[in-house]
């Protein structure tokens, strides 16, 4: 599922536009904005490996059951050093998309956006250590106490990884009937930058 969408606001020059952390688009695509004026996110290895970005991912999104003001709360409260960044998207009449950032993370939440009806919540963080896309998923899956529902798509016919396999992860909630999927990927031109992303469709 790995195909990132820019999203191209009016009045934008893409050319010159910078990007922050993605968000997820309705099928759980990775989604960057591009407008003057956008903030960059230039994260950097701060000594969190992927074992601890995926704890923090479940603390920030799966624990707080994607909830943005908890999430916030979370992330100031954690010794990441995250502090809250406002983003103004400039429409006519301007929406607020603001998340918290720190040295090597960067974490949005939201539901009912104007580019995705359904709740998500994603922690971007500049992995240390090996920049592997492996370690990450291989902390997802032991965190979830499962591999992921797709693991076998992951190889292709000669037993090498395709290039365009994102984990997946699926939690259903009975008593709402939700369906969260979870998505680790990495961040393309990055140097090492992964995101933890959960997307929750259904009742909420």
């Amino acid at each position: 599922m790995r195909h990132f969408i820019a999203l191209a606001l009016i009045g934008s020059t893409v050319a010159a536009a910078a990007q922050a952390a993605p968000w997820l688009d309705e099928r759980g695509r990775a989604l960057t904005m591009q407008f003057a004026g956008a903030p960059v996110d230039k994260l950097a290895a701060a000594g969190h490996d992927a074992g601890a970005a995926a704890a923090m991912f479940k603390s920030l999104c799966l624990d707080t059951g994607l909830n943005r003001e908890s999430a916030g709360k979370q992330a100031v409260a954690s010794s990441w050093g995250f502090t809250y960044r406002p983003l103004m998207v400039p429409f006519k009449q301007p929406v607020e998309l603001g998340g918290w950032v720190s040295a090597d993370a960067a974490l949005n939440v939201g539901s009912n956006l104007f580019f995705n009806k359904y709740s998500q919540c994603g922690l971007t963080v500049a992995v240390a250590g090996p920049a592997d896309i492996l370690a990450s998923e291989a902390a997802m899956s032991k965190l979830l106490g499962s591999q992921p529902y797709n693991a076998a798509r992951a190889l292709d016919s000669k037993g090498k990884r395709k290039k365009f396999y994102e984990a997946e992860w699926s939690i259903a909630d009975p008593a709402t009937g939700s369906i969260t999927t979870i998505i680790v990927r990495p961040i393309e031109k990055t140097d090492g930058q992964v995101q933890f992303a959960a997307l929750r469709k259904g009742k909420s």
